[in-house]
This record gives structure tokens, sequence and C-alpha cells, in this order.
């Protein structure tokens, strides 16, 4: 494995995550409005 690869997969992880994250917060946030 060289080390672009590794950087890229990082990179799709942290996108991946923060795209989680913000589903998470928006559903949350729905839920509390009502």
């Amino acid at each position: 494995m060289s080390i672009n690869v590794i950087g890229s997969f990082k990179t799709e992880l942290l996108e991946a995550l923060s795209n989680v994250m913000a589903q998470a917060v928006i559903t949350l946030l729905g839920y509390v409005d009502e």
C-alpha cells in the first residue's frame, strides 16, 4: 500500500464520518423541533 492510497482512504473515511455526523445533527434538531 502506498501512502497515496492510505491518504485518500483517510479522506474518504473523514468525509463519510462528517456526512453521518451532519445527518445525525439534522435528525436530532428535527426531533427537538417537534
